[in-house]
């Protein structure tokens, strides 16, 4: 089969454009918001994502280590969101950039001697904090990696700066060990043993504006009917810059056999919303414990709540090999407050707890039925 002229041209320009802007990113999993060449922007994130789910604690959540504008508000945030039997924590904490040391070679970093990244000799990701609200140590080690950054040229300047998101997932699936500790707002002490728990880590960086460049996330993980591991992962990014942008990743895993659909090969449907509650979060809070409302399907106050959010999306690509239905079983929704709605937009973050079921088919084998839970993320106004 021959390849157009012009699809070569395209792959050669995003190669070169990708280069420019990832730097020495480029093929590591470093830091970049001290050497890229965008990092003066007003509008440059960087964050380093871990999740978990742990069936014998009941324990699921997400930890975030992330800067907004390093330059101007020189500040690193960890962003933690907790679920539990019904019960929602989120905990912010931040810290001066002047003493947290992050290596731009490896995601290494040290926060104020008071936790960070650490990488460990076998490849291990050892994370933690410790304040008096939430501690923290957990150890992820990668069973499914992924090498690949995609790069995406989103629609217009921002400050004078073009609009881009590069997306790194690293541990397709990670086991976690360790534990967490939390005080809750009864000044009731909690601590969650994790052995074996299920895990996912990725890293995200560029020139972004929630409000105007929405995206919609999925990462799911189970085993088939004949016990082979499967990882599902979606990112799907709105408003690009240009019809031949990279602008939709699916990948689907299967015991290390990877298969991956781009832009017009999959089709992602949103076939239903719902209202959930929003708790409302500054980017700078520091040293702050929210416990809010979970958002769940059939509640009995549904009704009342203005923000609505995905509760339903379909995943299909055109071959027939992926035939999904997600379901939204836990919302919890986020969104900015004043001064950061100011600089960003009004823009929530859905962090969502899925149900995933329907078929995948590799090769010339019967199709596969995939059935379980997973986490999704839906960005935006």
């Amino acid at each position: 089969m021959g390849i157009s002229l012009s699809f070569l041209r395209f792959s050669v320009i995003l190669l070169i454009i990708t280069a420019s802007l990832l730097g020495k990113a480029n093929g590591i999993d470093g830091w970049n918001y001290k050497e890229n060449a965008d990092r003066s922007s007003l509008y440059f994130w960087e964050f380093k994502y871990f999740n978990f789910d742990d069936p014998t604690s009941r324990l699921k959540g997400n930890i975030s280590f992330f800067v907004v504008s390093p330059q101007q508000f020189n500040l690193m945030g960890v962003s933690v969101h907790l679920y539990r039997d019904g019960n929602l924590y989120s905990y912010q904490k931040t810290f001066s950039l002047r003493c947290a040391l992050a290596d731009t070679n490896s995601p290494s970093l040290k926060l104020c001697h008071n936790g960070g990244i650490r990488r460990l000799e076998n490849g291990d990701l050892q994370i933690s904090l410790n304040t008096n609200k939430l501690s923290f140590s957990l150890r992820y080690h990668p069973e499914f990696t992924n090498d690949k950054i995609y790069f995406c040229p989103l629609n217009g300047k921002l400050l004078g700066k073009q609009a881009w998101m590069s997306w790194r997932p690293l541990f397709l699936q990670a086991t976690v060990d360790g534990q967490l500790t939390l005080l809750d707002k009864n000044n009731f002490s909690q601590t969650f043993a994790m052995n074996s728990a299920r895990g996912y880590h990725d890293q995200n960086w560029g020139i972004w504006k929630p409000s105007v460049h929405p995206y919609r996330w999925l990462h799911f993980a189970a085993k088939d009917q004949g016990g082979h591991n499967i990882q599902i992962l979606l990112g799907d990014f709105f408003n690009t810059k240009d019809s031949e942008a990279l602008k939709t990743i699916l990948i689907i895993d299967r015991d290390g056999e990877k298969r991956t659909y781009t832009n017009d090969q999959v089709e992602v449907n949103e076939t239903s919303r719902s209202r959930f509650p929003v708790t409302r979060f500054g980017i700078f809070d520091n040293d702050t414990m929210k416990q809010g409302i979970v958002g769940k399907i059939g509640d009995q106050n549904q009704s009342q709540y203005k923000h609505s959010a995905p509760s339903s999306i379909t995943i299909k690509t055109k071959d027939g090999s992926v035939d999904l239905t997600i379901e939204t079983a836990i919302n919890d929704s986020t969104g900015a407050k004043f001064p950061v709605s100011l600089l960003m937009g009004d823009f929530y973050i859905n962090e969502q707890i899925v149900k995933t079921k329907g078929l995948l088919k590799f090769a010339d084998m019967p199709p596969i039925l995939v059935e379980g839970s997973g986490e999704a993320q839906f960005v935006g106004k």
